[in-house]
């Protein structure tokens, strides 16, 4: 398990990326579960976001559209490098982003559209792809709170021209912080390697280009396979809740979970709640009460 593999690399002394094969082998073995050809892992899941923009060489004056119904790295790794974000609101039974709303905001400075598979849900993936190739623009799956979630009996992150995950220990696969992207696109990827890796040239020290150092250690990389073991396991105890709850509450009024779309299984990480505006009470005390009975929720 993630225990002993994690001690089997503090025994080993061999903790950094360089030293150990952990990153190697947890790259290879989330490649082979997602379905792409490479999958590299990073620090953290904002860092994934970050490098796929910058491979796909977002600069100043381009434009991604996206959803603000995500968490703020999916928009701010593009603001950092003075892109702007442009937004489409989201379904309202998914919570992913409208996909009837891209072509409103398509602009001859878009350059990429960054779905989020929201709480778990896939979003629209056919006609995300369909409208990128159609208008020469890549696609950057924010497919961090979806591991494991199939669009088309395909897993989410395995889409777009990078898919992007998080290990953050909120996330279904935790290795406490820690990310991965995966591509098929060779060229792209050997961009991202480089840029990840200080961008040195492979094998040597000389860096004939600006990079980053975006790295794993093996000690999170060990932790991760020991979860990677058991994902299948995680994500049915998350079905199983989401499942409990929908059958539970399905016949209160004036509440709304978030459901999986058409020729999707969601993995559920998070079961969401769409409160009735003509409940007679308000989202804060709905929120207080459930606190009083030791239900932990959050906006």
């Amino acid at each position: 398990d993630q225990i002993n593999a994690a001690k089997a690399v503090l025994e080993s002394g061999k903790v950094n990326s360089w030293t150990g094969q952990e990153n190697r082998l947890f790259a290879e073995e989330f490649a082979e579960w997602i379905g792409v050809k490479y999958a590299i892992p990073l620090a953290n899941g904002s860092l994934a976001l970050s490098a796929a923009y910058l491979s796909i060489s977002l600069k100043e004056g381009d434009e991604i559209i996206t959803t603000p119904r995500t968490f703020i790295a999916t928009s701010s790794s593009a603001v950092l490098l003075g892109a702007k974000p442009v937004f489409a609101d989201v379904d309202l039974d998914t919570w992913c982003i409208d996909t009837e709303q891209l072509e409103s905001l398509l602009t001859k400075k878009t350059k990429a559209i960054m779905p989020v598979h929201l709480y778990g849900n896939p979003a629209e993936m056919n006609k995300i792809m369909s409208f990128a190739k159609n208008n020469n623009l890549k696609v950057i799956e924010d497919a961090a709170p979806a591991i494991g979630a199939t669009y088309d009996n395909k897993k989410v992150g395995s889409f777009g021209d990078f898919g992007c995950f998080s290990f953050q220990g909120a996330k279904l696969l935790v290795t406490g912080e820690g990310g991965m992207v995966v591509t098929d696109n060779e060229e792209l990827f050997s961009k991202f390697k480089k840029l990840w890796d200080h961008g040195r040239v492979p094998g040597t020290f000389w860096i004939d280009e600006l990079g980053y150092k975006f790295k794993m250690s093996n000690l999170q990389a060990a932790f991760g396979l020991g979860q990677l073991e058991n994902i299948d396991t995680l994500i049915e105890a998350k079905r199983r809740n989401y499942s409990r709850y929908k059958t539970n509450l399905s016949n209160v009024e004036g509440i709304k979970l978030n459901q999986a779309g058409g020729n999707t299984e969601s993995i559920y990480w998070m079961t969401s709640v769409l409160l009735d505006q003509n409940l007679n009470i308000s989202r804060d005390s709905f929120m207080e009460e459930l606190h009083k009975l030791n239900i932990d929720t959050r906006t």
